[in-house]
């Protein structure tokens, strides 16, 4: 991943951001998405024999040279910043759940990463068309149905409108009404009946 913007938006986790900047992350943030745990910040991770000997690993391994590797600034765009590989060692200090979920999001990136660089740009721009196309040709689907007062057709082309936008969904998504044969019922504020 040199080179390349570990997320190109800021995330969050339990509603705090937590932001990054090329090939670093702010720890500090990352502590507190984690719930800001006591005697786990950032500089008590970092003075461990396991941390150092790890950020010294990395520092070497990902050829940064001086402190680049982890970085702490004060004032108000603050924190410490270190090398994402050094963020993952900190989440697993922070805790098993946060740890579970920066595992998910790196792993999310790399395969949105590995599919990004096997499409050529035309075959994503003619991908998104399609999609935008299947959506538009779904939303007149499921309108003529409504104003044709056809439920148990609505509920018959679900799937396939689903199918279209390339959603597999299993059939116990759909609520019980749709499930019947009543798209009416099964959509928050419509009439519980067509309209003639």
């Amino acid at each position: 991943m040199k080179n390349s913007t570990l997320h190109k938006a800021a995330f969050s986790y339990n509603g705090t951001i937590i932001h990054d900047r090329g090939e670093t992350l702010n720890l500090t943030d990352m502590w507190r998405a984690a719930g800001a745990p006591d005697g786990r910040a950032p500089n008590d991770w970092k003075a461990l024999p396991q941390a150092v000997e790890f950020i010294q690993h990395i520092a070497l391994s990902a050829g940064i040279s001086g402190n680049k590797h982890i970085v702490t600034k004060t004032g108000r765009s603050g924190g410490t910043w270190a090398h994402w590989q050094i963020g993952m060692a900190y989440a697993k200090y922070l805790s098993p759940e946060f740890h579970e979920w920066c595992n998910g999001v790196v792993r999310a990136h790399m395969e949105s990463s590995r599919v990004a660089h096997t499409m050529t740009t035309a075959q994503i721009h003619a991908e998104l068309k399609l999609r935008i196309t299947a959506c538009n040709a779904g939303t007149r689907l499921l309108g003529e149905a409504r104003r044709n007062g056809g439920p148990e057709y609505a509920a018959q082309i679900m799937p396939v409108v689903l199918n279209m936008l390339g959603i597999k969904a299993p059939a116990d998504l759909f609520p019980s009404p749709l499930r019947q044969g009543n798209l009416f019922a099964a959509l928050p504020n419509w009439p519980s009946q067509p309209p003639h």
